[in-house]
């Protein structure tokens, strides 16, 4: 098994309405994975995401 590699990550970061303190910021990563498996199981296209939403404090 191999540890992830950085090129196939994807992070989007939005600001509503600003980067100021109480506003809303969100972070969306996205990976694209390949499976162990695929030797025996192709799973092609297998999109790992993680979506986060805070407000900003300072």
């Amino acid at each position: 098994m191999s540890a992830a590699t950085p090129e196939r990550v994807s992070v989007d970061v939005t600001w509503e309405p600003d980067n100021r303190p109480s506003s809303q910021v969100t972070v969306d990563a996205r990976y694209a994975y390949d499976s162990i498996l695929a030797p025996i199981m192709p799973l092609e296209g297998i999109i790992l995401r993680c979506t986060q939403t805070t407000v900003v404090i300072n």
